[in-house]
């Protein structure tokens, strides 16, 4: 969620802590039309921090065959 008003993303956020969204909702404020820069940067550390989680968790249930669809 991105709003360029800094109250209205206090209330985004309020509302995706009480909806229980869970951990992977970026509330952002900013101009997303004018400067994109800072925006991707908020986003592409987001994916990183996700990745760098999922791969230091261990699996409940190992196989020798994986899902095409699985990150590497």
């Amino acid at each position: 969620m991105n709003d360029p008003d800094p109250v209205n993303t206090a209330c985004c956020a309020v509302n995706a802590l009480l909806w229980q969204l869970g951990p992977r909702v970026m509330v952002s404020s900013g101009d997303a039309l004018g400067d994109t820069e800072e925006l991707q940067e908020h986003a592409r550390h987001n994916a990183e921090k996700a990745t760098r989680e999922q791969r230091g968790r261990t699996l409940l249930y190992p196989t020798r065959t994986r899902s095409p669809y699985w990150p590497a």
